[in-house]
């Protein structure tokens, strides 16, 4: 699921995502920070197979969510990872 842009990242996920009745997709973005961490922008839908891909690429210390369009699965990521810094913006 998740697709390589480098040797060693970052990395994407592209999922479907309807608003309002239209499509609109989604990317996630997953970084590897310095310390091994990952930084996770506009989390998609946390599926069994993402949070192995996830797994292991390291463990996920940061997941967020730009504005409220990127907030719907911010909790699937939470409850997997209790310990990694959650960010949304609401507004």
């Amino acid at each position: 699921m998740l697709r390589p842009l480098g040797p060693d990242g970052p990395w994407v996920a592209e999922t479907p995502l309807r608003s309002h009745r239209i499509e609109v997709g989604r990317r996630m973005t997953v970084i590897r920070l310095a310390e091994g961490g990952l930084f996770i922008h506009s989390a998609a839908r946390l599926t069994p197979e993402l949070r192995d891909d996830l797994e292991r690429l390291g463990p996920v210390r940061f997941v967020v969510s730009p504005n409220r369009m990127h907030h719907f699965f911010m909790e699937e990521y939470a409850r997997a990872w209790p310990r990694a810094a959650i960010v949304a913006r609401m507004a």
